[in-house]
């Protein structure tokens, strides 16, 4: 990079470190709205979208306390509501859906689709590069653990509510639906294929990698790529299951209803019957492919 280059680039990160500062206020009226909540302390909204990269800087504090406390706040949310609403389901269907509506990859999704990673303030080692998933998680967590301090646990079930609704939707539905990994495994195991068979390679710089997976069952090949290990590697497994379920509309794949009673998620009615088979995922595979579009763009 030639001096002149060099020059310009750093006026750049000087100028969006001071252009950060400066509208802090502007953003924090605007998260506000996304998230669905008026914060009466703003400092700790302020500490939530802290990295601590930025405070190791200016001397302040980060949100990684606050992110401790959302982690538990979250888990008792998301259990609370699954035991009042969810009575047809015994303890492990619970379990597993409540770690999935509170796992890494639920939890970057909901951020990045009101655009969470342009809210957290880095230090100038991370200004201009891409927030990792595993960040914009750890940040949302830092929001509930701030939104419970400000307002209690009602304001912070209706925020859980709202950013995570469709999440929890579906796996109030269908509890593991979005566990790809579990479910080709077991329809592996029930068509006598044997273990799937995972391989992985990694790609990109250290800050940005990308992990491409291919999965065998049986003669069926699935592929996945992602921004993590465990993406790509529930991305094949989707991948391999769809396949399977085309060989499944032959015949061999066979379709259990359950009737689940009405109930509402952040305002949205959901209920009626869920085909509980492999033929469900094709459901989803527009919103995957949507998320790996803008992922590589």
């Amino acid at each position: 990079m030639s001096p002149r280059s060099w020059l310009s680039k750093r006026r750049r990160v000087t100028q969006r470190l001071a252009t950060t500062a400066a509208g802090l206020g502007k953003d924090l009226s605007t998260i506000q709205k996304k998230i669905g909540y008026k914060f009466t302390d703003t400092t700790l909204l302020e500490m939530a979208l802290t990295h601590r990269s930025w405070s190791s800087e200016n001397k302040s504090q980060s949100n990684e306390r606050l992110e401790f406390l959302g982690d538990a706040v979250l888990d008792l949310v998301v259990a609370e509501y699954f035991y009042t609403n969810a009575s047809e389901l015994d303890e492990g269907p619970m379990s597993q859906a409540r770690a999935s509506v509170v796992s890494r990859d639920s939890l970057s999704e909901a951020g990045q689709r009101f655009d969470l990673g342009s809210h957290i303030r880095f230090g100038r080692s991370d200004v201009g590069l891409p927030p990792r998933p595993s960040l914009i998680a750890n940040s949302l967590e830092a929001i509930f653990g701030a939104v419970y301090l400000d307002g209690g646990i009602q304001a912070v079930t209706d925020v859980v509510l709202n950013l995570l609704g469709e999440r929890i939707q579906t796996e109030r539905l269908q509890p593991g639906f979005t566990d790809f990994k579990t479910q080709l495994q077991e329809i592996a195991a029930a068509s006598g294929l044997g273990p799937p068979k995972y391989e992985m390679t990694e790609s990109g710089p250290p800050h940005a990698p990308v992990f491409e997976v291919s999965v065998t069952a049986g003669t069926t090949v699935g592929h996945g790529r992602g921004t993590s290990k465990k993406r790509a590697s529930q991305r094949a497994a989707e991948s391999a299951c769809l396949a399977l379920s085309v060989q499944g509309n032959n015949g061999s794949t066979k379709i259990a209803s359950t009737k689940i009673a009405s109930t509402k998620i952040g305002g949205t009615k959901i209920g009626g019957t869920k085909k509980a088979t492999i033929k469900k995922i094709a459901a989803k595979k527009s919103a995957v492919q949507a998320v790996e579009q803008k992922e590589s763009s």
